[in-house]
Order: structure tokens, then C-alpha cells, then sequence
């Protein structure tokens, strides 16, 4: 398979189905979840000013293909987050108007030029079909970083998650196909704890059965107790009155975004996570 065809992801609709069901089941952990009638399919034009460049975002979500068993993402080099840059892109401007970059976005919803325009960031309460709700550009165009955002994870000790995956190896050999190919992770470290972000990747049977075991583990998000979800379409994560987001650099590079949450109170999402894969590891052994 070449590199412009990584990955084909058509969910299926009963699938679709049961990831409204969790987001319902959910509704009872945390301040979520509303029932959406109709499946977003919005248009939206943003644009961010800065001192040295002008940043534009657009995105139409009814221009999503869909087949007999549901909508269809792509991932590639080319379509890191699934859809092509007619559906969804961000692109960049000098001072002058002359064009610096067009690359492919998440479907945004709030974008901001930091005042030395070092970095430009993209935030989204968008979650149907968007696995990126936070975005973090260079002032030419380079991803810096892509994050998903939940109101709810499971969280499970580090012995805990790796008598899961023993349990359910085929189910986590899909998640680890599908975060490879998507390069969007399902979950981190964090010390003695295990976070899985679990939203997609997996056939309905294997969830099925994965499901039974990782409800009974579900917690709110370490960034925030104040987001909410509805069912499919959104993600409440950050102030709609004003996120003020901004980049804490250490050593001249960036460490962590930080914003406020619907709250208005401040948290950060560091740029670097311990990955799952020592855990990913163990179950190889055996």
C-alpha cells in the first residue's frame, strides 16, 4: 500500500451506533450528554491576524464521503487528519498577501496568532468524525502538534492495562493499527496511570467485548472535571467567552498549551506524553 493510501476508515453505522450509546452511558460519569438530532455537517470560515501573517481556516463536514456502511475517512501523508484540504485546510498569508502555506486542518472552531506570531493555534469543540480538537502550527505552515480532547477516558493502573490488552489482543491490535495509520494515539502514561482515549479504530465485536471491561474504569479527564460531551457532535473542553491560549516554552521549545476551560479556569496540555508502547510491549512477550 503506498504512502498517499496509508488507510481507508469507514465506520460502520451500527458502530456509529455504539459510540452514541457510550456517550450516553457516559452522560452519567460527567456533565455530558445530550442527544444531537442530526449528525454535524456544518461550514465555517475563521481567520487569526497577527503582525507578520494573516492564518485562514476553512472547513465543510457535509463534503465527508459516505458509502453503504458509513462515512469515510483517509489517512495519508497527505490527509493527516482523514479528509482532503478541500474539506478542510488552514492556509497562510504574509503581511504582503503573498501565500506561504495551504496544508490540511481539523475542522476548527476558535484560531489565534500569538502576539510574537511564533506560533498559531487551532482549537475545536468539534467531534464527529474529528479525532484533533487541538492544533498547533508554525508560522509556516509545520504541524508542531495535534491532540485529541475527551470529557471522559478509562483509566486503569499500569498492571491493570496490560492484563487488558492480554485480554482483548485482537482488539488492541486494530487500536494499534489505526493509531498508526492515523498517527493519532488512543491513550498515555502518566506516572502509574494509563489514560485510553478509545473513539474509533475498532470493529463493533471486538468493542463489544472490550467495552464490558473499560466502562467500569471510566474517569474524567486529568485537564479538566469541566468538560462536557453530547453524544456525537461536541466537545465542550474550553471557554467560548475567551480560551486564552497560549504556548509555556522551557529551553526555547515549546512545552505546553495553556488555555482556560469552560470554566475560566486555566490548565495546560503538555506537548509530549508518555507513550503506551512499554505496555504495548509486554503483551508481545507472552
Amino acid at each position: 500500500m503506498s504512502a498517499d493510501h496509508i488507510a481507508e476508515i469507514a465506520p460502520m453505522i451500527s458502530l456509529m451506533r455504539s459510540l452514541v450509546y457510550l456517550g450516553l452511558v457516559l452522560g452519567s460519569v460527567a456533565q455530558t450528554s445530550v442527544a444531537d438530532r442530526a449528525a454535524y455537517g456544518g461550514v465555517r470560515d475563521i481567520a487569526a491576524q497577527g503582525t507578520t501573517i494573516t492564518v485562514r481556516h476553512h472547513h465543510d463536514w457535509s463534503r465527508i464521503p459516505v458509502k453503504d456502511d458509513g462515512w469515510v475517512l483517509r489517512y495519508s501523508a497527505a490527509t493527516p487528519f482523514g479528509i482532503d484540504q478541500e474539506t478542510s485546510n488552514l492556509v497562510f498569508y504574509s503581511s504582503q498577501g503573498a501565500l506561504i502555506a495551504r496544508t490540511s486542518s481539523p475542522p476548527l472552531t476558535h484560531l489565534k496568532i500569538l502576539a510574537d506570531d511564533k506560533y498559531v493555534i487551532g482549537l475545536s469543540d468539534i467531534k464527529h468524525l474529528n479525532d484533533t480538537q487541538l492544533v498547533v502550527f508554525s508560522p509556516n505552515g509545520k504541524l508542531l502538534l495535534r491532540r485529541r480532547i475527551s470529557a471522559n477516558l478509562y483509566c486503569f493502573d499500569v498492571a491493570g492495562y496490560q492484563a487488558l490488552r492480554q485480554k482483548h489482543r485482537e482488539a488492541f491490535s486494530q487500536l494499534d493499527r489505526h493509531s498508526q495509520s492515523s498517527h493519532s494515539s488512543y491513550g498515555w502514561r502518566d506516572g502509574d496511570r494509563i489514560y485510553l482515549e478509545i473513539a474509533g479504530g475498532i470493529s463493533e465485536a471486538y468493542w463489544t467485548a472490550l467495552a464490558k471491561d473499560v466502562l467500569p474504569a471510566v474517569c474524567a479527564s486529568p485537564l479538566s472535571s469541566n468538560f462536557s460531551e453530547s453524544a456525537t457532535n461536541w466537545i465542550h473542553w474550553y471557554s467560548q467567552t475567551d480560551p486564552q491560549p497560549r504556548i509555556v516554552e522551557r529551553h526555547g521549545r515549546p512545552f505546553e498549551v495553556r488555555l482556560r476551560d469552560p470554566q475560566g479556569i486555566e490548565f495546560g496540555i503538555k506537548f509530549e506524553l508518555t507513550p503506551l508502547q512499554g505496555e504495548q510491549a509486554f503483551d508481545e512477550k507472552f
